[in-house]
């Protein structure tokens, strides 16, 4: 199966003199584009995020509907289109201690937990006796 290690964005924005956090998933253009005419939908239950098609209006209790947010960057003369999920950060702040990696084949976003690198660093280390 391929896998895409997608990141986590977490910019912070000020209305009303209060700070709010905005969460986004980061995804590769190469893969959006395929994506564009799903609908990335969460699935906070199984930590996953399932693409719809658009026109698809069925929906369980538990979903959340999420949005697209494309923005353009200039480098060299040249723009370039980058590509976001939008999640709120009420369900997102269950979810950030999750790594999202798209599988593109079945269309999903499966969030697992962290790999602790020191941890197994340190478990790799011979023991003093």
């Amino acid at each position: 199966m391929v896998e895409i290690k997608l990141r986590w964005r977490i910019k912070y924005t000020k209305k009303y003199g209060k700070t709010y956090p905005v969460c986004y998933i980061s995804v590769p253009s190469r893969s959006a584009i395929f994506l564009l005419d799903h609908e990335p939908v969460l699935d906070p239950t199984n930590k996953v995020i399932i693409f719809k098609p658009k026109q698809s209006d069925t929906k369980q209790n538990n979903e959340v509907r999420l949005k697209w947010r494309i923005k353009h960057t200039k480098k060299d003369a040249k723009i370039y289109p980058l590509y976001y999920i939008s999640v709120p950060y009420r369900s997102a702040i269950f979810l950030l201690d999750h790594e999202p990696v798209l599988d593109p084949v079945n269309k999903v976003i499966i969030f697992k937990p962290k790999q602790n690198t020191q941890q197994n660093s340190t478990q790799n280390q011979p023991q003093s006796q």
